[in-house]
């Protein structure tokens, strides 16, 4: 075997996967060791080629995924680790070998087995041999120090026994063998392996006039070899990447014909960024040039300075990464970093790289919202001008060259604004306030049993803020949208609104508090049925302005016969309780009836429940007809209703 190509260059995706490419020189056959859990992903995105040299590769070899010590005991080779000498011997009876003794004897022929020989010392162990057709031999095992394999078959047997009795030790590694015919001064080798996530983590300075981001990126190491030297790139985005069982064989059951048949081939079976306006468009395309940045980005050593006098201090510590015009580039629908240096990483080893830097305008905000506690959070709010695509991670936010938070840095396209908030303004408190209240606009048919009544509901919000700062701070107060709501003319406006929530700024005088007043407004609609409705009803909305006079002056006979409808309806509901009662009481003297005697004092007991039970059928007939009467009335007077409704406009 000749030695291997070293990898030279490692791509990791975000989705679990690394690209690897090998490359140097190469003179024969060479392995190449995965985990079992590798050998999906290699046969799928395996290649090898000659970039430079006569030689060409013949084939890609690998292990079958069979158990070793299986494979061994089907051929009868299950040689055991103790006793090596005696167990080859034994799986290849029927062989022919010569064996070499220590007096330098020689001895051909077919291994018949073994044979225990009484001697003084005990019992000694002789190889039986068939040296002729008509002749068999035996020689002492303790003499033999060697045996040569005669049969081509027998050799193929002993590589077998070699070649399983390695991967049963090898663990859960596997070899994939490169057969290279010839010599190549640069032999490519490429696969796709799983890896961990490539990770991110953001240093955020807040400087003078803005803010100092820095990217580090969490790489390890996804291969049992170390990494020297190799050209690293990080991508981001997703690409379509899932597992298919290459490495196990797969058989299909085959149709049994005779020799005479045919066969017939078978059919195949966080928070939010701002909603820009309508007039402003961002180029974000995949493969559009970086927007300019916010603010001109810093030489090494500042603004104005040269190398040599690199300011101290955080902002000098956080601006040594490159800039991501250096590192990043857009691939299409991807982003990708290449990192300038070369690295090394150990085996199971990780490190933590820089990816870029940059400065950039930014803002320190205090946003509010209710069930976050009283006091509002710290954010810093900027826009993505790093020219590199931000990858969700976590942020530590220094202020003054001092710890000041930990925040998470949302994904972000270019040129698109992020807000972190990383902590909270323990001297500023907030809280809300409000009441509802609904004034009704107007009254109108709804149909054959009732009005509608259409108004508008207002919801008056109070936010105040009181502040313990020595200079004028403001805070920015963010209600969430709800589908139908709007603000009222005279109310508060947002200056801004997200997806999910719409903002309101209240700037606080120093050691002062404020108030924000904001009125929500939105449509009600209420079905009214007319059994609800009195008469005195349709003169209050009257004097509202909501009830047309005429429609009210025609509504009014209406509702005299509904609440005398309903008012025979608590009738009926009486009646009816009335007849379940009766039908109760029938019930009982009937079941007294059936037990009672017709002679001595149970018969005059008898005659008793006989009179009573005759006089509740009496009440019964009665209220039949009572509920008879009362109901035909009912009905009379809805139809009238009804009648009356229906020649009045519709509302």
């Amino acid at each position: 075997m000749s030695r291997r190509p070293k990898i030279q260059r490692m791509v990791v995706f975000k989705h679990g996967v690394a690209y690897l490419e090998r490359s140097g020189p190469a003179d024969g056959p060479f392995d190449l060791s995965f985990d079992k859990d590798e050998m999906n992903d290699v046969l799928k995105s395996l290649v090898a080629w000659v970039e430079h040299g006569e030689g060409r590769v013949t084939s890609i070899a690998f292990e079958k995924p069979e158990d070793p010590a299986l494979a061994l005991a089907r051929r009868r080779l299950d040689v055991p680790v103790d006793g090596a000498w005696v167990g080859l011997f034994t799986s290849f009876r029927g062989r022919r070998v010569r064996v070499e003794t220590k007096d330098g004897v020689a001895a051909e022929g077919e291994i018949l087995g073994f044979e225990d020989v009484p001697t003084r010392e005990g019992a000694a162990r002789r190889v039986v041999l068939r040296v002729a057709d008509d002749r068999l031999a035996m020689v002492a095992l303790e003499d033999v120090v060697g045996a040569s394999l005669l049969e081509a078959a027998t050799r193929a047997d002993l590589a077998l026994l070699v070649d399983r009795t390695r991967a049963g030790t090898a663990g859960d590694r596997r070899a994939v063998t490169i057969r290279l015919d010839g010599r190549a001064s640069d032999l490519r080798v490429s696969y796709v392996v799983p890896a961990p996530v490539w990770r991110v983590t953001y240093r955020l300075a807040l400087v003078e006039g803005g803010a100092r981001l820095s990217a580090w990126s969490l790489v390890h190491n996804p291969v049992d070899e170390d990494l020297e030297d190799i050209s690293l790139t990080l991508t981001t985005g997703q690409p379509v990447s899932f597992e298919i069982d290459l490495y196990h064989p797969r058989s299909v059951r085959r149709a049994k014909v005779q020799e005479n048949d045919r066969a017939l081939a078978a059919p195949p079976p966080a928070y939010a960024s701002a909603l820009p306006p309508a007039s402003r468009s961002a180029d974000v395309r995949p493969g559009a040039a970086p927007a300019p940045m916010m603010a001109p980005p810093l030489p090494r050593g500042g603004a104005g300075s040269s190398a040599a006098d690199t300011p101290r201090g955080l902002e000098g510590a956080l601006g040594g990464a490159p800039d991501a015009a250096e590192t990043g580039a857009n691939r299409g629908e991807f982003f990708e970093f290449q990192l300038p240096m070369r690295m090394s990483l150990k085996r199971g080893g990780a490190a933590m790289v820089p990816l870029f830097s940059a400065r950039l305008e930014a803002r320190k905000e205090r946003i509010w919202r209710q069930g976050a506690g009283e006091s509002p959070d710290l954010v810093l709010t900027f826009e993505n001008r790093t020219g590199a695509v931000l990858e969700e991670g976590a942020a530590i936010v220094y202020e003054a060259n001092v710890y000041a938070g930990e925040a998470m840095v949302p994904y972000r396209a270019r040129g698109a604004e992020v807000k972190v908030g990383y902590a909270k303004d323990l001297a500023v408190r907030c809280r809300r306030g409000e009441t509802y209240r609904q004034t009704v606009s107007r009254v109108a048919l709804g149909g054959a049993r009732g009005l509608v009544e259409e108004s508008r509901a207002e919801l008056w919000i109070e936010l105040t803020a009181e502040s313990d700062h020595a200079e004028e701070v403001e805070v920015i107060f963010e209600l969430p949208k709800i589908q139908g709501r709007s603000f009222a003319e005279t109310s508060q406006q947002p200056f801004e609104s997200t997806a999910t929530h719409h903002r309101f700024r209240l700037p606080i005088e120093p050691r002062a508090w404020g108030v924000l007043e904001i009125v929500e407004t939105w449509p009600e609609r209420r079905r009214l049925e007319f059994s609800h409705v009195a008469v005195s009803h349709l003169e209050n909305w009257v004097q509202g302005r909501v009830l047309e006079r005429s429609l009210a002056a025609a509504l009014a006979p209406v509702l005299e016969l509904w609440t005398k409808a309903a008012d025979l309806d608590h009738t009926i509901t009486g009646l009816e309780r009335a007849r379940a009662s009766t039908l109760e009481t029938q019930k009982q003297l009937t079941a007294q009836l059936s037990v009672l005697k017709e002679a001595g004092p149970e018969g005059e007991l008898r005659v008793r429940h006989a009179q009573e039970l005759a006089a509740s059928q009496d009440t019964l007939s009665r209220l039949q007809a009572e509920l008879l009467g009362v109901s035909t009335e009912r009905d009379r007077i809805r139809r009238e209703a009804e009648q009356r409704l229906a020649t009045l406009p519709a509302g």
